[in-house]
């Protein structure tokens, strides 16, 4: 924790992501380039560079996923580039104007990232054809519609190559989501397994990696709703698919409640049966997701029967425990078996095109309007407009500069800025220090190769390579793309000029664009991550303070599983949300040891309260008793000791953690669960204080002993039916 936040950034510019390199996608994306190439030397027709640009641009955007998704965004990107090509060639020539063109078209194309994946290659790759528009000035109106035609033409193609020629089969990418989901499913079961067969004492941190399985499940559910939308019918293979991911969340639910189970007793020995089953289970989902990725013919999965309970069938499940646990134990099993069983039987008849009927399934909303989250980032608050207007400052600054400068290549000036700038400071020096690098070794291999390599139809064949291994390195590392990726722009720009002695000036243009970059980074309307941390962390309390309440809830009176699972899905969301801006802020500042550990601790309380309110929410419904009648208030003091805490750490205060009566309960099991809440709950509301006073030391400036001062009131808000009890 005490390593200096640089030196973990130095860390990241060599560190490579577990995968292999994306060939297919590299050879793809050189074909799309190269082959317009090589009509243009054949018609001698210059002109033919926008098609290459494009064709490049449009096959980089192409993330995967369904394929309404991938088509409209080839299509934005297609219609950004020609809007900026013809803006670029009209304003060019004028020095004010090319300021002002740049300013507006860069700042509303980088307005795109306010559709994440979908509108990052739009805001980019608009803003670079943009750049280099702007750097060659149209002759007249017609070299204006001559650059629209072919760069419509090599987007066009480029499409066509990516849509229809490279073949892909529609329900590839759900398959490939969905698979990839029930196999971290299966780690998951894997780790409560050894949990419980072990017998571990509690550590306070989350068995395995659920975040990881959450995002899984959130990425399958994203391309299924994507592949569901805007089709005049759905296949039974796609009900199919809808019906496997159901399953895999009601799958995750249950194995949070089981480790919770197998971590909350602590000393009182390990759970040998009840890990052997889960084991077994685990294999059945690995079975699934194989099944889900085979295309043809029926696959046999097996899942086993529940477990002999007979006398006369060696030991008892979950032996040495309460038969109150015990059976809970088996409760927790039996569910689990029946989200895996029916999502078996789903994978088996996958290839098949037998109808099936589908329930509900968890989180598929309506679609959004098109135009949401843009309004949503038109807010005074909104990071993506502070970083569209960041992005028209500087790089219309950095036109001024190299235009009023008459530098030569100027626009590798401007590119640079593009490039490097990002929404967070950090991410910003990461990739900023792997672009200034990458692009100066990148320029050096293009005049070498350059000067190598005087025949046009050799540097296409240079150029048909290096698009290969650069596409092919940008999952696993951004430096090398870049080394690659400059002689592959350079050669492509440039492949009609034949001053190849220009590599210094290059190299020059790039340092000056990475001060330009580091400049608005740190200058214009920064916010740095350890002011946005409490908003995260806030949100994710309060996501687990109406996600336990719901679970109280359960205890009353029966509760479905869908209104269950959208609040679970919201805890987990906020918590990937809190944990990665942790790590932003560990990464961007130094960060005092002691409560850098307070954060990490809050956030592994929340995940412990979560699997807690999932064990208790597994439990039916008690009986009516005193038990039961005295549940609404033990659940609006848990209620307003999260509402206090998420207050103190979003607005500040030093509101100590309320009292909360101790549960009594003739169910031993239910006791615990009810204990354990109450202690995580206070921990959780002792460490958001302590947490407030360094925050707002650390980020504000405000000493730590004058820091909070004030109690802030809680607002608490039960489900209905605690509410009027």
């Amino acid at each position: 924790m005490s390593t200096h936040p640089i030196a973990r950034q130095l860390r990241d510019l060599v560190r490579f992501a577990p995968g292999r390199p994306a060939v297919a996608n590299g050879l793809r994306a050189a074909v799309a380039t190269v082959a317009p190439l090589l009509l243009g030397e054949a018609l001698d027709q210059p002109a033919v560079m926008w098609s290459a640009l494009i064709g490049f641009s449009v096959v980089l955007a192409d993330k995967g996923g369904a394929y309404r998704t991938r088509a409209a965004t080839m299509g934005a990107l297609t219609i950004a580039g020609l809007v900026a090509v013809v803006l670029g060639a009209l304003a060019g020539a004028h020095l004010w104007l090319s300021v002002a063109t740049m300013f507006a078209v860069g700042g509303l194309l980088s307005l795109a990232r306010a559709y994440g994946a979908q509108g990052m290659p739009v805001a980019v790759s608009g803003s670079v054809v943009l750049v280099i528009s702007l750097a060659y000035p149209a002759a007249g109106l017609a070299d204006v519609l001559t650059r629209a035609v072919f760069l419509l033409g090599g987007a066009a193609w480029a499409m066509l190559l990516t849509l229809v020629l490279w073949p892909v089969r529609v329900y590839r990418p759900a398959r490939r989501d969905v698979a990839r989901c029930y196999r971290a499913l299966a780690d998951h079961a894997d780790a409560v397994a050894a949990l419980a067969a072990r017998g571990a004492e509690e550590t306070g941190a989350p068995v395995g990696d659920p975040a990881a399985l959450r995002s899984a499940i959130e990425t399958a559910r994203a391309t299924l709703a994507f592949l569901r939308r805007g089709r005049p019918g759905e296949s039974p293979r796609g009900e199919r698919l809808l019906m496997l991911l159901e399953h895999a969340e009601a799958a995750f639910g249950e194995l949070v409640a089981l480790a919770d189970l197998a971590s909350a007793g602590g000393g009182r020995g390990p759970l040998p049966r009840v890990g052997a089953e889960i084991a077994e289970l685990s294999r059945s989902m690995r079975g699934i997701a194989e099944a889900i990725e085979r295309e043809r013919g029926r696959p046999t999965i097996a899942v086993p029967p529940p477990p002999d309970e007979s006398p006369t069938a060696g030991p008892v499940l979950a032996a040495g425990l309460p038969e109150a646990e015990r059976a809970h134990a088996r409760r927790l099993l039996a569910r689990l078996r029946d989200a895996v069983l029916p999502a078996a039987e789903a994978a088996e008849e996958l290839n098949s095109d037998r109808p099936t009927p589908v329930p509900g399934v968890y989180g598929l909303r309506h679609p959004r309007p098109v135009l949401a989250p843009l309004r949503e980032a038109l807010s005074g608050d909104s990071l993506v407009l502070r970083h569209a207007l960041r992005i028209g400052l500087t790089t219309a600054v950095a036109i001024a500069i190299t235009k009023g400068l008459g530098l030569v290549h100027g626009y590798w000036v401007t590119l640079t800025v593009l490039v490097i700038l990002q929404p967070y400071p950090g991410a910003t020096f990461v990739k900023g220090m792997q672009r200034v690098l990458g692009t100066v070794l990148g320029a050096i291999l293009a005049a070498l190769f350059a000067s190598a390599l005087p025949d046009p139809r050799a540097l296409i064949a240079l150029i048909f390579v290096l698009a290969v291994v650069c596409v092919a390195l940008l999952p696993l590392n951004y430096g090398l793309y870049a080394v690659f990726l400059t002689p592959t722009f350079v050669l492509l720009a440039e492949v009609t000029e034949s001053d190849w002695s220009l590599a210094h000036v290059r190299v020059v243009n790039t340092l000056i664009g990475g001060a330009i970059a580091f400049a608005g980074a740190t200058l214009l309307w920064v916010t740095p991550e350890r002011k946005r941390f409490p908003g995260h962390l806030a949100s994710a309390i309060e996501a687990a303070r109406r996600y336990v309440g719901a679970a109280f809830g359960c205890l009353v009176e029966e509760c479905g599983p869908t209104g269950l699972a959208a609040l679970r899905r919201r805890m987990g969301l906020e918590l990937i949300n809190a944990d990665a801006s942790l790590q932003r802020w560990l990464t961007e500042s130094r960060v005092q040891p002691d409560v850098a550990e307070r954060a990490m601790a809050a956030v592994s309380y929340l995940h412990r309260l979560g699997a807690a309110a999932t064990s208790l929410a597994a439990r039916p419904p008690i009986e009516p008793s005193p038990l039961r009648d005295s549940v609404p208030a033990y659940a609006h003091a848990i209620d307003a000791a999260l509402g206090a805490a998420a207050a103190t750490i979003e607005r500040g205060g030093a509101g100590a953690p309320a009292e909360l009566p101790r549960p009594v309960s003739a169910d031993p099991l239910l006791e615990r669960q009810l204990v354990r809440i109450g202690l995580l709950t206070r921990r959780i509301g002792s460490t958001a204080e302590v947490l407030n006073a360094g925050l707002r030391g650390a980020a504000y400036g405000v000493p730590a002993e004058d820091a909070g001062s004030g109690h802030v009131e809680a607002r608490p808000r039960l489900p209905g039916r605690l509410k009027n009890r």
